[in-house]
């Protein structure tokens, strides 16, 4: 989808006339709450990358040796088994959807997820492109020792990599910015009001990383004109701190 087009907060049509994948409203959110929310968004888009120290100490498992598609349909198939646990996949699929999936073979022995009463499916191609848009819409970048790990040059370095991420799991730190301080910092910075209850979520994050932008081209412009910034030692690249750049 284009960018503008996520700021607007259309849904995204992934099979024509068929499947549409919900770009939430603050309001969609407020209705099944923030953390809630936060989790659908967490089981959809998980990457082996993320759990790979998981992965490999409990299952002998290599994260390039499986794919998000099979982890995620692995989970939702052991999570749909469990009766006593709570059905976060499902739930999760359903909100995006509008729709109740079940998971199958097809002809070729290919796990997919399909809706009997609309007969849609999901397979694979579909399933990354839907966890992509959600992705975008939820300005969503992984941590760079995540980056760090897809790019080791070896298994050993790989390892050491994910021993580093297992002990970070550990810690146990409490998100210094959540959906709600991003809200009200909006609303105080900017004056919105109860309109933003109905802006996309896309909208909300963009606008928030937009605020920072600015705050950080208005501090670095005053000063440098005030001479407080020694530009012998300090280069100041003004298209990279450009508030109006594309934001990523």
């Amino acid at each position: 989808m284009d960018r503008l087009q996520y700021w607007y907060g259309e849904d995204y049509e992934l099979i024509p006339n068929k499947l549409y994948i919900k770009h939430p409203k603050l309001l969609d959110i407020l209705k099944i709450g923030q953390d809630k929310y936060a989790a659908y968004v967490s089981v959809l888009t998980l990457s082996p990358l993320h759990v790979a120290d998981i992965l490999y100490d409990n299952f002998k498992i290599w994260y390039k040796d499986i794919t998000s598609w099979t982890l995620f349909i692995n989970n939702l198939i052991a999570e749909m088994q469990n009766k006593d646990t709570d059905q976060i996949m499902s739930e999760a699929l359903e909100f995006f959807t509008g729709l109740k999936f079940n998971p199958m073979m097809d002809a070729n022995d290919n796990l997919m997820l399909i809706n009997s009463d609309k007969n849609v499916v999901i397979n694979e191609i579909t399933f990354n492109a839907m966890c992509q848009f959600i992705k975008d819409i939820n300005f969503m970048e992984d941590a760079e020792i995540y980056y760090q790990l897809q790019n080791a040059g070896s298994k050993g370095t790989a390892k050491y990599i994910m021993r580093q991420i297992a002990s970070k799991r550990k810690i146990k730190n409490k998100n210094d910015v959540d959906l709600q301080s991003i809200c009200s910092s909006l609303l105080w910075k900017t004056g919105v009001g109860e309109e933003l209850f109905n802006y996309p979520i896309y909208r909300i994050y963009e606008g928030y990383a937009r605020l920072n932008a600015l705050d950080n081209w208005d501090k670095t412009v005053t000063a440098y004109y005030a001479g407080t910034i020694d530009t012998e030692k300090t280069k100041i690249n003004f298209e990279k701190i450009n508030w109006s750049k594309i934001l990523k």
